[in-house]
């Protein structure tokens, strides 16, 4: 009994820390050698038998070299131990022929907790980790269940200033095949972050990088934005990280060293043509597209895009974007554009929104309002049927997934997913053409939903694959022409001219087959194809 009271009392991490290696190693000593043999065959015999067993235990085992019976048997024991079976291990080999042998496998008597008690552990951690005392009494005992109660606790500890903090069982007590103890919570000292030190160029403030990265001086140390480090610096564009962070404990303080590389981001193009205008003798049509996009502002991480069309005569295109990240040094990240959309002589659209941002992890959940506004740009006496003036004030929930390797040839999978509800108010309703004025109310509700997935594949070394599904859909029975989604051009359905389709629903597929050449270029061969209706 003293062995017994010895191993449950030093359980720290999952069943493998009563891994039974002197009875594998005696296993391995009994075992008939049999290195190139072919169709040999190992009974596995559990006794005492009658047993309610772990039905995913192996009862035979073939085998052509002696270590696949020795792995196979330390698993089975392993599970054993997980299910309660502490006591289980190898008890013999008898080989029945020169192709086959029995082991005959020790269960043991299945443990049973009578109590485990909070011990030392304070209210707080045991709502935290969910702990309770009934879970823990009168019921088998399961090393992986205790192995998963530690993990929490230390993983408690570790994110909330104790990275040395340790666990145990105390005051265990072994009557028969029953077991009863306390926690025992020992969380060292308190550690907290100190001031972030940056190495390589200095292009980002530091106390924009520490509110960046969650690692604010003086607040307790947490191991979880230590880890996620390396995953957030790669979401910015401009920075790269060249070394591997290094942390030094000291003064019960936690001092993080990052080595910081500026990457060039910065982009200013554009092109302007001079074409007769057709519709005017004698004047010149200026087409042209402008792009520019600003990243880490005021070394703050803020970023800025504009981008102009004007490829069709009286029409244009501009698109502003300003993303603040940590606003005000908090988790939320702020982000508001405006959309304008001027169709030749028929109406213009606008579109203002506001959102806010959470990113935890590989997510982005965020909540926005979006106003748009839609205004006829033709006369009373050319009022065409299919277009209305109207407002729409949406609310909406925007979730994205990004999950990709940083690699020559990344593979991973990007998701979008976006729900909106508006309410929708169409003005000078008077204006529209008779036959169609009682057929449409002037206030509604409108629903929007958009969404894509995108998983990137890697086919070898140099090739790769993208395949990205698209996809939306406007829900009201008052749908005008300016309602509508616009569709085609370069980043939906190439071979298109720009905004050329309008839909109320669609759904692209975009393929594409990547040879990357270097880290950040790659030639591909795509195929489109888009289904749409109005």
């Amino acid at each position: 009994m003293p062995a017994i009271v010895l191993s449950v009392n030093s359980l720290q991490k999952y069943y493998y820390l009563v891994k039974p290696l002197i009875h594998i190693i005696f296993l391995s000593l009994l075992i008939p050698v049999s290195v190139v043999a072919q169709n040999k065959k190992a009974n596995l015999e559990y006794l005492p038998s009658g047993q309610n067993l772990n039905d995913q235990l192996t009862s035979a085992i073939s085998y052509t070299d002696t270590l696949q019976v020795v792995e196979e048997v330390s698993k089975n024991i392993n599970a054993l131990h997980k299910a309660g079976f502490l006591l289980s291990r190898v008890n013999g080999v008898t080989q029945l022929s020169d192709s086959s042998f029995t082991i005959e496998i020790f269960t043991g008597p299945r443990f049973e907790w009578v109590s485990l008690s909070s011990g030392n552990l304070n209210e707080e951690i045991q709502s935290r980790v969910s702990f309770k005392e009934r879970s823990y009494t009168q019921k088998p005992f399961r090393l992986d269940q205790v192995g998963k109660l530690y993990d929490r606790i230390l993983s408690y500890g570790e994110n909330n200033g104790y990275p040395f903090a340790s666990i145990s069982l105390d005051s265990v007590k072994v009557r028969e095949n029953t077991i009863s103890a306390s926690l025992q919570f020992q969380p060292g000292p308190l550690i907290t972050f100190d001031s972030l030190i940056i190495k390589g160029d200095s292009f980002v403030k530091k106390s924009w990088l520490e509110a960046y990265l969650d690692i604010r001086p003086g607040e307790p140390f947490s191991q979880t934005s230590i880890d996620n480090i390396d995953r957030r610096l790669k979401r910015l564009s401009f920075a790269r990280l060249t070394e591997v962070p290094v942390i030094v404990f000291k003064n019960e303080k936690a001092e993080i060293t990052l080595t910081l590389e500026k990457v060039k981001t910065n982009r200013i193009d554009g092109i302007i043509g001079f074409l007769p205008n057709e519709k005017a003798d004698g004047s010149t049509l200026i087409t042209g597209q402008f792009e520019m996009a600003l990243n880490n502002l005021f070394n703050s991480g803020k970023a800025l895009d504009v981008h102009w069309q004007s490829l069709k005569p009286e029409s244009q295109l501009l698109e502003l974007s300003y993303f603040h990240r940590n606003l005000f040094y908090s988790p939320l990240d702020f982000e508001s554009s405006f959309y304008l959309l001027k169709e030749d002589s028929t109406f213009i659209n606008r579109k203002g929104l506001i959102s806010f941002h959470y990113q935890p992890s590989l997510h982005d959940i965020s909540f926005f309002t979006r106003l748009e506004s839609s205004r006829s740009l033709s006369t009373q006496s050319e009022q065409r049927a299919d277009v209305s003036d109207f407002n729409i004030n949406y609310y909406g929930l925007r979730h994205e997934y990004t999950d990709i390797t940083d690699t020559k040839v990344p593979r991973g999978i990007a998701t979008h997913l976006e729900l909106a509800v508006g309410s929708k108010k169409i003005r000078n309703i008077d204006n529209l053409p008779p036959e169609i004025i009682n057929q449409v109310d002037s206030r509604s509700a409108q629903y929007n939903i958009q969404g894509s997935i995108n998983p990137l594949l890697r086919l070898s070394n140099s090739f790769g694959t993208s395949i990205r599904l698209t996809g939306a859909k406007i829900f009201n029975d008052n749908l005008f022409l300016n309602d509508l989604y616009r569709v085609g051009g370069l980043q939906s359905l190439r071979g298109f001219n720009e905004n050329f389709f309008f839909a109320e629903q669609f759904l692209t597929a975009n393929l594409e087959v990547r040879l990357h050449y270097d880290e950040t270029s790659y030639l591909f061969v795509f195929y489109d194809q888009a289904y749409l209706s109005y």
